[in-house]
């Protein structure tokens, strides 16, 4: 099956082995929505909490949301990868879409894994914290406190939330890589506001979201530097003024549109982290900025 060529038709053209129908204003609201979801369910349960649902505080409502998170925002990334038709190809599939497909499953899982690793650290953190807090005179203090250290810290604030991080990046290299070549080609696109409207809130949304998390994460700052600069500005930037063939070029409205979504998006998200970064003081999250104030 002939592949389509950028421009080839109105809507998204792809690399990826068979053709596409995937409308601008559908995908983007896809991504939108995806985005929206994920920050209002990551930011819940960090500003709120919603208290004991299992006596005595062994397991929180909000701890719950973050358990449900990946269940209805990964099959909306999935939704926005068969929407772009990269999975649709002759049998036996060819190697890009293999490589493809893996790397959506390993994000997906590790995605996952880290709601699974954040939910049960915070079910397992709960009854020692509260043991801890009961009983300061025990013989077993020093013990039971280390291994609460060891649950909420190691477990629930670094590896789940890195694991999580690991997989969103995935998540939005894959939706990068099944629409890097889609563009803006008919009249009607080009000035629909309703598709400017959306595509400006995506950028803002995904923006918030990267910069919101860094701030929570241990390090989370000087990761997320590394990622914007080396990952959003490097990798996708480049690709971007490369296959454009300039600056100039890469950022003519409708060009390319989910790929500078993103790349504007990391912008969003670096004066964020800029600014936490001079509010703070250096590179603590804010949780420990709390702490020494």
């Amino acid at each position: 099956m002939a592949l389509q060529r950028l421009g080839s038709s109105p809507a998204l053209s792809s690399d990826a082995p068979g053709s596409s129908t995937a409308r601008p204003l559908i995908v983007m609201s896809l991504i939108l929505t995806t985005n929206i979801l994920t920050l209002v369910l990551t930011v819940i349960p960090v500003v709120t909490d919603l208290g004991p649902i299992i006596k005595p505080s062994y397991y929180h409502g909000d701890d719950i949301i973050r358990l449900l998170e990946p269940l209805i925002t990964l099959p909306l990334v999935l939704l926005i990868l068969v929407h772009s038709n990269v999975f649709s190809s002759a049998s036996p599939p060819n190697r890009s879409t293999v490589v493809f497909a893996l790397l959506f499953a390993f994000g997906a899982a590790i995605y996952q894994q880290g709601a699974a690793f954040h939910s049960a650290a915070a079910m397992f953190k709960h009854p020692v914290a509260d043991y801890v807090k009961q009983n300061p005179d025990s013989p077993d203090f020093e013990y039971w406190n280390d291994f609460y250290v060891w649950i909420r810290t190691t477990w629930e604030h670094v590896i789940a939330h890195y694991a999580y991080a690991l997989g969103g990046l995935t998540h939005s290299m894959s939706i990068a890589y099944a629409y890097r070549h889609a563009s803006l080609e008919s009249k009607s696109e080009n000035d629909s506001w309703g598709f400017r409207i959306v595509w400006t809130l995506a950028v803002l949304t995904y923006g918030l979201t990267v910069g919101l998390v860094a701030i929570e994460f241990p390090l989370g700052s000087v990761v997320a530097l590394v990622i914007i600069v080396v990952y959003g500005f490097g990798v996708l930037g480049g690709f971007a003024w490369r296959a454009a063939s300039g600056f100039r070029n890469a950022l003519k409205w409708g060009t390319r549109y989910v790929v500078v979504h993103y790349v504007l998006s990391f912008a969003v998200a670096l004066v964020i982290v800029i600014g936490w970064m001079i509010h703070a003081k250096g590179i603590r999250n804010r949780e420990q900025l709390s702490k020494s104030t």
